[in-house]
């Protein structure tokens, strides 16, 4: 991981078991390394990590000191806590029985750790060389050359047991004799080699007495060359001391002792414990330990655990708890990240498609790149350039041969005195023209630009000939590309889309924005302009206008009938009269065929006049039936209706050749109004080839590389996901809820519990989160064009983090965010309500020192090293701000149903409000009597 994907926590307390881990520490240079690696874990990427944890087992305290010594004087540690785990320990070196001492007993029955594995430890593991510590000369006895003078009897005995108990004074641990003590010059009775004098000792270890007891084991020989040999002021009662601390455990480095971790139910001011748990088993490791951990991991408690027991005489103190716990099982954590793995991973809910992102998802220059946003494509092409001319010289020549078809339209026109039909077809002629040259260059200009593989100097040049802005938007940059995409990602996966869903809308847009080239456009070209559209165009077609068609015929033999009807005068002389108005009225007939003939020639191709023969014969025979009915006097009408008809006959014939000429006319549709459409079509295909193949060609090319970098990174994340769900369903099914055990309530896990579902939902947030921490970096890489780099971290960084979210969780649950999640308001909620709904966490915080229920983390046999009185304890209350809201409720709310009792303090007062964690409780300090806990001087331990 890098400080991209790592976020800044609180200040951090350093756990460190140094049972497991005492081998790792000796062999690193320099402790600050643990502590980076530890807060790197954490996915923490600056922090205090000054706070220190120490947990050691009280058997191996003498092994460990150079350990423990390297650890608390690194200047990068400024206050440790040391959390002794196992039963006293006061006489590891003074057994006197020739056993193999890796099974010598404990009080409680339980034996030493073996070490006679250990290969990489001296094996006087007991005895250290200070010279190389800064300790001076003097060393400590190790089992493997004591002579051991006592018996096991002697680890049994008790403080306040009477010395018939103790059965034996301290043995020397190198002869089998008395210890020997010394002081130095100018000493006094005071206990010079420990930090600061014990409680009521007084000055009764004299100068005189110690001198005396060093002159006695001179005599006898037993004194080892060059051993400054003592303790310091070597006036403990051998049968009441407890704990031996190496030196570099004093004050004011605090120390908790846990003698049994399974722990009596006591209350201070007893002497006896008032109830002992049943069901537990190991007395290294139990429930209540396990919350004391927890508590102490909290810098706000490991503060003032800190304060508090360093400022004891011994600094050193016995833990009791009474807590609630929220802890839930690894099964209900794991069943909620396999939920939100699930979902994830869900496939597109359409299966074969990979779909598109939802519209508002899509920003800034996304759109644009995309083609969704064409409002910039006009601008593409300069109105004085010669792809823009050729358009508007083409769009012009089609609306001169539409105008020229519209004016045909009229009857006027009949009398201009040109032929209409021949100018709508020039103009016609000429658009054909100029529609299929403009095809033809831009094919020509779209397979030697393209574009595909990006746009050279020269290209950008002949596209600047050609009247094309080849300068794309200033807009476009990588950055405004790598924002979109972050905009795109992140919304979707908070809006609750899969990432695979994700990776596939990122997919097809990155394919999308891959520049096609406009060699790939020739065939819209074709399709927009085929040829049968240039063919339309020059081959207008024939103006439907025949003369010797009936519904020219019979108007026009109807009107020459009735013109006819008409004589001036009548007998023989008006019959021969009458002959001259049948003529005329043929000759109007001819008058307006000529003028349909004329017109009616949209081509110099067309001939004919076979149907003006007929219309003539036509009207021929009807004038001289009309004559012929006159004449003849066979048409019996008044001569005023003959009149009338023929008035009719005659206007019938001066109008019939304008009404066939518009009717005719009206009915020709030449089909301009389709190549007018495919000009615009052009402009618009042309327009778009510009803008997004030629102008916007590196810019795509820049964003589908980049995109494309952001799949494969989304992929890899997606595969690190699935590996990691195939690994819980391997591990941690869901199994009862742990009940709870003395000292330790489980009601807050219970309520968590219940809460599976939000559970999950939280946790997907938290891998949501997971997810757009590594792209934090990512975004980065891809501003500045280090594509390529994705694929060196993405996996290998989500796999660390997925790994440091499983530490998360184990160590803290969802009570808190992982370093690189946000505070949501989800989470606040779940932890929340599950604090404030506990109708136990105002009980636990209203117990008081005298509390039974609170569990004293030691043995029975243990309570005789305690002090008793309750004026000199300490307790410490503690719980998560979650619970604030108890407080906010008032002492009604508090009260009832919980027996009564005092009111919980007011927070402020001794309540430690901690900024996580997911135990809250009492946690009372009890100093140990005076002289059960030895700290020899520098140089010996």
């Amino acid at each position: 991981m890098t400080e991209s994907t790592l976020s800044r926590a609180a200040p951090t307390v350093v756990e460190i078991d140094l049972r497991t881990r005492y081998a790792e520490i000796m062999m690193v240079e320099r402790f600050s390394d643990i502590q980076r690696a530890f807060v790197r874990d954490l996915g923490v990427a600056e922090s205090d990590p000054g706070r220190v944890l120490l947990i050691d087992d009280s058997r191996l305290l003498v092994e460990h000191a150079p350990g423990l010594e390297r650890i608390i004087t690194a200047r990068s540690v400024n206050q440790v806590v040391c959390l002794i785990v196992g039963p006293p320990n006061s006489e590891r070196g003074g057994s006197t029985d020739g056993g193999d001492h890796n099974d010598q007993a404990s009080p409680d029955g339980r034996g030493y750790a073996d070490h006679s594995d250990e290969t990489d430890l001296d094996p006087d593991y007991d005895e250290f060389d200070y010279d190389d510590f800064g300790g001076g000369e003097a060393s400590v006895g190790h089992r493997d050359t004591d002579a051991h003078a006592g018996s096991r009897e002697g680890y049994a005995a008790r403080p306040g047991r009477g010395e018939a108990a103790a059965g034996r004074a301290w043995a020397d641990r190198s002869a089998g004799t008395a210890h020997t003590a010394h002081t130095t010059p100018g000493s006094t009775g005071a206990d010079r080699g420990r930090h600061g004098s014990r409680p009521g000792r007084g000055s009764a270890g004299s100068a005189a007495t110690t001198t005396a007891t060093t002159a006695a084991a001179a005599a006898a020989g037993t004194s080892r060359a060059g051993d400054s040999g003592s303790r310091a002021g070597s006036r403990l009662d051998p049968a009441r001391l407890a704990l031996v601390k190496p030196f570099v455990l004093r004050a004011p480095v605090a120390t908790l002792w846990v003698s049994d971790a399974r722990g009596v139910g006591w209350g201070m001011g007893q002497t006896q414990p008032q109830s002992l748990p049943s069901l537990l088993d190991d007395p290294d490791d139990a429930p209540a330990l396990a919350a004391l951990r927890d508590a102490l991991c909290q810098h706000e408690v490991f503060d003032a655990v800190a304060e508090r027991v360093g400022s004891m005489a011994d600094a050193t103190a016995a833990p009791g708890l009474r807590a609630v716990a929220g802890r839930v099982e690894d099964g209900v954590l794991s069943d909620a990240q396999l939920r939100a793995l699930d979902r994830l991973l869900a496939p597109n809910p359409e299966p074969g498609e990979e779909g598109e992102p939802p519209p508002e998802l899509l920003t800034g220059p996304l759109p644009l790149l995309l083609g969704m946003a064409d409002r910039r494509a006009d601008a593409v092409l300069r109105p004085d350039g010669l792809i823009d001319s050729l358009l508007r010289e083409c769009a012009g020549r089609i609306a001169d041969a539409d105008a020229a078809v519209t004016s045909m339209r009229g009857w006027r026109v009949l009398f201009s005195g040109h032929q209409p039909g021949m100018v709508v077809w020039s103009a016609m002629r000429q658009a054909a023209a100029r529609l299929a040259e403009l095809r033809e260059n831009l094919r020509i200009e779209f397979i030697e630009i393209d574009g595909s593989r990006g746009l050279d100097q020269t290209r950008r040049n002949h596209l600047e000939e050609l009247g094309v802005v080849t300068r794309g938007p200033t807009d476009i940059v990588p950055r405004t590309v790598v924002d979109s995409l972050r905009v795109l990602t992140d919304n979707a996966l908070d809006a609750g889309h899969s990432v695979v869903e994700a990776s596939q809308w990122l997919s097809g847009i990155a394919r999308r924005l891959y520049p096609r080239g406009s060699r790939e456009y020739i065939d819209d070209l074709d399709r927009i302009c085929p040829d049968s559209v240039l063919d339309n165009l020059d081959n207008p077609g024939t103006l439907r206008l025949n003369l010797a068609s009936p519904r020219v015929l019979v108007p026009v033999a109807l009107f020459c009938f009735l013109a006819a009807l008409w004589s001036p005068l009548d007998g023989v002389a008006g019959a021969v009269v009458s002959v001259v108005p049948a003529l005329t009225i043929v000759v109007v007939v001819v008058l307006g065929a000529w003028l349909l003939m004329n017109a009616r020639q949209v081509s110099p191709d067309e001939a004919g006049a076979l149907d003006l023969v007929a219309l003539v014969l036509v009207a021929l025979a009807a004038a001289g039936g009309g004559w012929y009915l006159q004449w003849s006097g066979r048409l019996n009408l008044p001569g005023s209706v003959q009149t009338g008809l023929a008035a009719l006959g005659l206007v019938g014939l001066l109008l019939w050749p304008l009404w066939a000429w518009v009717s005719a006319a009206k009915r020709w549709q030449p089909q301009l109004g389709t190549a007018g459409v495919v000009v615009e079509e052009l402009r618009r295909l042309v327009c778009r080839v510009a803008l997004y193949e030629w102008a916007l060609a590196d810019s795509r090319r820049e964003a589908h590389d980049i995109t494309n970098a952001l799949t494969g990174a989304l992929l890899d994340m997606q595969t690190k996901l699935t590996d990691h769900a195939m690994l819980l369903r391997d591990h941690h099914p869901i199994g009862d809820q742990p009940g709870g055990v003395p000292g330790i309530d489980v009601e807050v896990a219970t309520l968590l519990r219940d809460q599976r579902g939000e559970i999950a939902r939280v946790v997907q947030e938290d891998l949501v989160d997971l997810i757009q921490t590594v792209l934090r970096r990512c975004w980065k890489d891809l501003e500045r064009g280090a594509s390529d780099a994705l694929a060196n971290y993405v996996s290998i960084e989500s796999g660390q983090l997925l790994e440091v979210y499983s530490e998360h969780l184990a160590r803290r649950g969802v009570h808190e965010a992982p370093p690189f999640a946000r505070s949501g308001e989800r989470r606040a909620a779940l932890v929340d309500a599950v604090w404030t709904e506990s109708r136990r966490v105002a009980d636990v915080l209203r117990a008081t020192k005298l509390d039974a229920g609170i569990q004293q983390l030691c043995g029975p046999e243990e309570l005789s090293y305690l002090d008793v009185a309750p004026e000199r304890a300490d307790l410490i209350r503690f719980a998560p701000r979650a619970a604030k809201a108890l407080f906010a409720r008032g002492p009604t709310r508090l009260g009832s149903g919980l027996g009564g009792g005092p009111d919980i303090p007011h927070p402020g007062a001794d309540l430690v409000w901690t900024a996580g964690g997911q135990v809250a409780g009492v946690l009372r300090l009890v100093r140990l009597r005076s002289g059960v806990v030895e700290t020899p001087v520098e140089g010996r331990l």
